[in-house]
């Protein structure tokens, strides 16, 4: 062996024989001295070596190679190197087959050595700091803050995630204990939108034909997701108070007599898409229950979470909720079983491309050698820019600012129902949604389905307005009598007259339908 490269430090077994291990050290010796690595640095390395070797070499170090690795980097010793723990393993039943074949991540435990700075790194693969194209940029905020980032966190930003995600990580771990304080334990990882954690922690637990159960009326995309995998989806039903645990153990039941056992529920429990419903304080628990009775796991959807107009448990004569915004699975998982997706796209802004997902170490082995291998949990310069925003923020900043977007939203929801009251009475019926930025509004006569999308579509077009056909948001049926009407316009005025225009559109689908029934 005449070059080293410090890739191989952990891949010892590679280095087969006696003569050959002399070389190599030899080698790291010639290289550390040119590189000027302290010498007790190099003599820690002999802990990665078999005891006959290390007298050979006339090192000393204890602890096996993986305890070394880490004590160079700075870092506690890590269970493994990559390879799946005892207490990882424990999840297998609930694993898709990609995911057990997932190999390791081969950076994962070299990582803090990569970016230590007293480390020479010969591991990477990023272009040279020195050639990053960007210096500084200086952000101007809403009320006028403005914020640089520069230096080494501007040369972070534009390096790999693993190098720039250690602030924001940090906050998402302090939102993750104050809101939602789980009682077992958990990991962070950061995602790229809450739509890439979807896919990923399908891809991970969901096999083609395996079966999901999820909500009668759910989030577009996540259905483009299930139907892409070939899926198995088994409805649930839900009302004002959001999913009925009555309708899950119901359809537990029906799967049970028919010898399939779902591997997880998806539900969006706050703010639910389409419908704009909460989930009562009561049926989390109820839900959670039954998660445990029939071994499946929890995949809880909360990008709405934030967006309430009430505390739970009160009414909105209360005011608004702030950042007391009630529980959810996450806090009450004693059993290691809820996987929690959290995004900064309705938070702050979609364009970040940045979420998180909290849930046991066990399961987010599984989603960090998936996301390892797509999204490389998001973009660093998205990093460095919120985490930035939000230290400024700090808890008083956020909670200013997600007080002022729920008064915002609930002030056009308050506009999306009055222009509903007076343009869609007789067409169509709806409930006031109580979190996010949809009114689901049913067509009284009449389903808007497949043959009659082409209709709607050629009205709304006359019309110059557009909304949602609720068969985009169904599970399994092609035909549904809803719409879905988002109220996230800043402009009150231009939201009523969608409103009006879509009176419009449906009071000439009336028509059509009359006309049709008197030709028959």
């Amino acid at each position: 062996l005449h070059s080293v490269s410090l890739t191989e430090v952990g891949y010892l077994p590679y280095v087969a024989t006696h003569t050959h291990m002399m070389h190599y050290m030899r080698s790291v010796s010639r290289f550390s001295s040119l590189l000027n690595v302290r010498s007790d640095r190099l003599a820690r390395l002999s802990g990665l070596l078999p005891p006959v070797l290390r007298s050979s070499t006339g090192l000393r170090a204890t602890g096996g190679p993986r305890k070394r690795l880490a004590q160079l980097a700075g870092q506690p010793a890590s269970a493994s190197m990559g390879e799946a723990s005892e207490g990882e393993n424990r999840y297998e039943r609930y694993l898709s087959e990609a995911a057990k074949a997932r190999p390791p991540d081969a950076f994962k435990d070299i990582i803090p050595l990569m970016g230590d700075p007293s480390s020479v790194c010969l591991a990477g693969g990023a272009p040279m700091p020195s050639l990053f194209p960007i210096q500084g940029i200086t952000m101007r905020l809403n009320d006028g803050t403005e914020i640089e980032i520069e230096g080494e966190d501007m040369c972070r930003a534009q390096r790999y995630a693993a190098f720039a995600q250690g602030p924001i990580m940090e906050w998402c771990k302090n939102q993750v204990t104050t809101l939602h304080n789980p009682p077992g334990d958990w990991e962070v990882q950061l995602s790229g939108g809450s739509m890439s954690a979807i896919d990923i922690v399908f891809d991970m637990i969901l096999d083609p034909g395996s079966t999901i159960l999820v909500e009668e009326f759910t989030f577009t995309a996540a259905i483009g997701a299930m139907r892409g995998g070939r899926v198995n989806t088994a409805e649930v039903q839900a009302d004002p108070e959001g999913l009925s645990p009555l309708a899950l153990e119901a359809k537990c039941e029906e799967l049970k007599r028919q010898g399939i056992k779902p591997r997880a529920l998806f539900i969006i429990p706050v703010g639910q898409n389409p419908t704009g419903t909460r989930l009562s304080e009561s049926r989390y628990q109820q839900i959670y229950d039954l998660a445990c009775k029939y071994d499946f796991i929890i995949i809880e959807d909360d990008p709405y979470f934030y967006l309430q107009f009430s505390k739970p448990g009160h009414s909105e004569a209360d005011g608004l909720p702030g950042l007391a915004l009630g529980n959810s699975f996450l806090s009450r998982d004693t059993e290691g079983r809820v996987i929690r997706l959290d995004s900064f796209s309705k938070l702050l802004a979609p364009g970040f491309r940045l979420g998180f997902v909290t849930g046991p170490p066990g399961l987010m082995h599984y989603y960090r050698l998936h996301t390892y291998a797509s999204s490389q949990w998001g973009a660093s310069l998205s990093m460095k820019v919120l985490a930035a925003i939000l230290t400024e923020w700090q808890h008083e900043g956020l909670e200013k600012f997600v007080l002022t977007m729920q008064a915002a939203y609930k002030a056009r929801r308050e506009a999306a129902l009055e222009a509903a009251a007076e343009h869609l009475t007789g067409l169509a019926e709806w409930q006031a949604p109580v979190a996010g930025f949809f009114l689901w509004v049913k067509v009284t006569e009449g389903e808007v389905g497949p043959r009659e999308e082409e209709l709607l579509r050629k009205h709304m077009a006359e019309c110059k307005v557009c909304v949602l056909t609720g068969s985009a948001s169904s599970v399994n049926r092609p035909a549904t009598n809803y719409v879905r009407i988002s109220y996230n316009l800043d402009d009150m005025a231009l939201l009523t007259e969608g409103v009006r225009r879509l009176g419009m559109v449906l009071r000439e689908m009336k028509t059509a339908r009359t006309a049709v029934v008197v030709e028959e």
